[in-house]
């Protein structure tokens, strides 16, 4: 919705609402006999949603009394049913200086006008009318008449005589909007705001229009200083609170960009979201302060998954991986045996690769966690590295192709594993030394053969050589 049209609803609806109790008429100066009970009547018209059956009662009381007023209260009633033909004809026919809410009977007659786009009147009537009475409603009116008309400078200089007049939050919105973002004078839009915030005090709205235009425009200081402002304005009602923990994560985010140790110490010091402090330390590779705070929220929730986060950070923590080694793997599996969470298997298959505890066992672990989560990059390189491992150098390579396709060569693990798959090669065996299990049988039994008719041949030879010596010693 463009900024003429926000400001023209809030006009319509801040002029129908207002002034809708019945103004204090002494009894002695009553303009006729029933205007108290027509007074009452348009009231319960109003009360039933009659607007008609009120504008007519409103109407006959103007009649009878000639009492700015109520005419004033029937062009209200027009003006939200819409019947801008019936204001102007009211108005052109009625409209009297002298009458008790002049200006206000004037203005519905310059949105009536708009509403028909008759702008060029509608200015006209308005820039005459400022002369003699110095409304501000009217000066509103202007603005949003050049605006409409696509004259922004005279636009933004109306806004800014209305802003000038009762420095108010919502005229200086519709300065800056102007200048921001039509007449492209982006600096002087945020110098009005930062203007204001100082010298007037801090305003939520004009706080997350000045927060937008930094953002817009990479004003990284700019936005963490009016957040932090925002932040410690809001400590009222609920809904206040409520709001603040929004502005407080939006704010944790902006210092995590700037400077990560920005973003831990205003989580420490507001005592906030202790799983958003829990992830920075672990980014930030804190993992001994990770590792405390894990400790301290397990203790508190029981939770299964923090129970999981204790085992990870105990290994990264440690200086000596292998001395963990035991300790993080038992956990590894009780976790395991009452969650199937993907991640969880990754990383004890991961580990029973790695430090060649159960390749195997490692792999079916990794491979079940990629079924899960089959577009999953890191469960992609723990199965390669596996593969690696167990010789499977084509489906290795294919599989860390993928990979590195698609994060490149950054994390050194994953350069690692790259490089070293690139080199696997499955070992050749000669001709001469590969044999099969049926080969080696056959060979085995020949040779078992051989043996056995050696045996046979040399008994053989020993008896008739025996035979002979015997016949020998019986010649004799």
């Amino acid at each position: 919705m463009s900024l003429c049209k926000k400001s023209l609803i809030l006009l319509l609806f801040v002029i129908f609402f207002t002034s809708c109790a019945r103004e204090q008429i002494p009894i002695n100066k009553k303009a006729y006999a029933n205007e108290d009970q027509d007074i009452m009547f348009a009231f319960e018209d109003i009360h039933n949603k009659n607007y008609v059956g009120a504008k007519n009662l409103y109407l006959k009381l103007f009649n009878n009394s000639h009492r700015g007023e109520y005419l004033y209260k029937a062009l209200q009633i027009c003006l939200y049913l819409k019947e801008n033909q019936e204001i102007i004809s009211l108005v052109d026919e009625n409209y009297n200086p002298t009458l008790k809410n002049s200006a206000k009977i004037f203005n519905i007659n310059l949105l009536a006008l708009i509403s028909v786009k008759k702008y060029d009147e509608a200015l006209s009537k308005a820039l005459l009318f400022i002369k003699k009475d110095d409304d501000i409603r009217t000066y509103e009116i202007i603005a949003n008449i050049y605006y409409i008309k696509g004259k922004y400078q005279e636009a933004s200089k109306y806004f800014e005589s209305i802003y000038l007049k009762e420095l108010k939050p919502k005229y200086l919105i519709s300065l800056v909007d102007v200048l921001y973002a039509r007449l492209h004078e982006k600096q002087s839009a945020i110098s009005y705001l930062e203007t204001h915030l100082r010298l007037h005090g801090y305003n939520l709205d004009l706080g997350m229009k000045l927060f937008s235009f930094y953002r817009e425009n990479n004003n990284l200081d700019g936005v963490i200083s009016i957040l932090k402002r925002t932040y410690n304005s809001l400590n009222g009602n609920e809904k206040q609170k409520l709001l603040q923990k929004k502005v407080g994560e939006l704010l944790v985010s902006y210092l995590e960009i700037k400077d990560i140790k920005d973003a831990i110490k205003f989580l420490k010091v507001k005592h906030l979201d202790n799983a958003k402090l829990l992830s920075l330390y672990e980014k930030n590779l804190d993992y001994e302060k990770a590792y405390k705070l894990s400790e301290k929220i397990y203790k508190k929730t029981n939770d299964i998954n923090m129970y999981a986060k204790l085992a990870v950070l105990e290994f990264q923590s440690a200086e000596n991986k292998r001395s963990v080694l035991k300790s993080v793997i038992k956990k590894m599996r009780y976790i395991l045996s009452v969650s199937n969470m993907p991640i969880y298997q990754n990383f004890l298959g991961y580990l029973l690769i790695k430090y060649n505890l159960d390749i195997k066992e490692g792999l079916a672990l990794t491979k079940k966690a990629l079924k899960a989560e089959p577009n999953n990059l890191a469960y992609m390189d723990s199965i390669a590295w596996g593969e690696y491992k167990l010789r499977q150098c084509k489906s290795a390579k294919i599989l860390m192709k993928k990979v590195v396709g698609q994060v490149g060569l950054i994390d050194k693990d994953i350069k690692f594993h790259w490089d070293t798959i690139q080199k696997c090669k499955i070992k050749k065996i000669s001709k001469k030394v590969k044999r099969t299990k049926h080969h080696k049988i056959k060979i085995a039994k020949k040779y078992h053969d051989k043996k056995q008719k050696l045996s046979t041949d040399i008994k053989k030879q020993k008896y008739i050589k025996h035979t002979k010596i015997s016949k020998s010693k019986v010649k004799k």
